[in-house]
């Protein structure tokens, strides 16, 4: 079976989109699925071809800088059709939102496609250009989601709640995401204990971190205020974004320097030892752009108890359930944060019950095996027809 996957970024590029596209294609081959990967150029640094196992093959498009968080690669079509005769695809499965993935209109007609969707558009009222910008791009997303054979949805809740997707509920089907836990590191204690000193200082013995984007919808400036309340914790915020100026800023006027510490981009050990020594994960979102929260899974696979939020529309609160596997507040609510904070930096016996429960709840709900079982019948069925 060969499939063509339709990507924004693939890994070692971050985000939760790429580093699940990167975990899916890898386990997919163990069901004997050939995978060609065609995504954007995320920085010089990865080759353009790579070949990161024998069934996967990656291509990277050259990309022009973005304009609204969309890609600038006018070669793109070019490579999908060149991708398209010489790999020769069953099955194209692309992973929305993705502006890229609209050429698939021209050019794939005759080959099924799956939509795999993992978030809406979606825009707040003050990023005007953007919104514009939107308005001209859904007619043909619409399009595309018409042209799908079938189209999968993270969740249930994102599925109820996504407008584009309600006309095609009768070819949607829910597969949640998940983690290959098995490939993931595991720090050693020395690791962690140097680690927890790296960025703990002399008074303070709890570590907290948060990680992501540094985009609107994260909630970020909601973290950094409810962090004026809690006590004897150090908070490790890791990413970079259009709104790291204004949350660096933010920290300074609130004088945080020496309570946060903006990590920037860090590499996939270092997040893993931040993950593994950290106290609380902290998920602050606010917008049902989070749709999922992979990296809530990646905290709860080094045994973090989370607090998140429990956005309407978005899968993060069942993910994280609340008094199971963490805590979850209400979005936009500093007062909730804060004391969410520090219930869990204050009481190690709650964290320990967390982190056993988030154990099994990985292990049980979120294994990529899962993903990949359904994904493979999907893929069989809509070649058989």
């Amino acid at each position: 079976m060969r499939v063509l996957h339709i990507g924004k970024y693939f890994p070692p590029a971050s985000g939760g989109m790429e580093r699940y596209l990167g975990e899916l294609v890898a386990t997919l081959e163990e069901q004997n699925v050939t995978s060609y990967v065609l995504a954007h150029t995320w920085d010089n640094t990865e080759p353009s071809l790579a070949h990161p196992s024998p069934k996967v093959t990656v291509q990277r498009v050259p990309t022009y800088g973005q304009v609204c968080y969309v890609p600038i690669a006018p070669a793109f079509p070019i490579y999908l059709i060149k991708a398209i005769r010489s790999f020769k695809p069953g099955v194209i499965h692309i992973h929305m939102p993705n502006a890229s993935g609209l050429w698939a209109l021209l050019t794939t007609f005759s080959i099924p496609v799956v939509i795999h969707w993992h978030a809406d558009t979606i825009f707040p009222p003050e990023k005007k250009i953007h919104r514009a910008l939107y308005a001209l791009y859904r007619p043909f997303e619409s399009w595309l989601l018409r042209k799908a054979d079938n189209i999968i949805a993270t969740s249930n809740r994102y599925l109820e709640h996504s407008k584009p997707l309600r006309p095609h509920h009768g070819k949607c089907l829910v597969i949640p995401l998940g983690i290959q836990s098995e490939n993931l590191p595991v720090p050693t204690t020395s690791a962690i204990h140097a680690t927890r000193q790296q960025w703990l200082k002399n008074d303070e013995t709890n570590l907290i971190v948060s990680i992501g984007r540094f985009a609107y919808y994260k909630g970020f400036h909601n973290l950094v205020s409810a962090m004026q309340h809690v006590e004897h914790a150090h908070l490790v915020m890791i990413g970079s974004g259009e709104e790291f100026a204004a949350i660096e800023k933010q920290i300074s006027e609130c004088n945080l320097n020496d309570k946060i510490t903006l990590a920037g981009r860090v590499n996939d050990d270092e997040l893993h030892q931040l993950l593994a020594a950290a106290d609380v994960f902290c998920l602050p979102s606010i917008e049902r752009t989070e749709a999922f929260g992979m990296v809530l899974l990646e905290a709860m696979h080094h045994n973090t108890p989370c607090v998140s939020t429990s956005i309407p529309g978005s899968a993060t609160d069942w993910v994280n359930k609340n008094g199971e596997t963490g805590l979850v507040v209400s979005p936009d609510n500093i007062s909730e944060l804060a004391d969410a904070l520090n219930k869990l930096t204050t009481d190690a016996t709650l964290r320990k019950q967390f982190s056993a429960a988030a154990t099994s709840r990985l292990q049980e709900c979120f294994h990529i095996n899962r993903t990949v079982k359904q994904l493979s019948n999907l893929y069989t069925k809509i070649l058989g027809s």
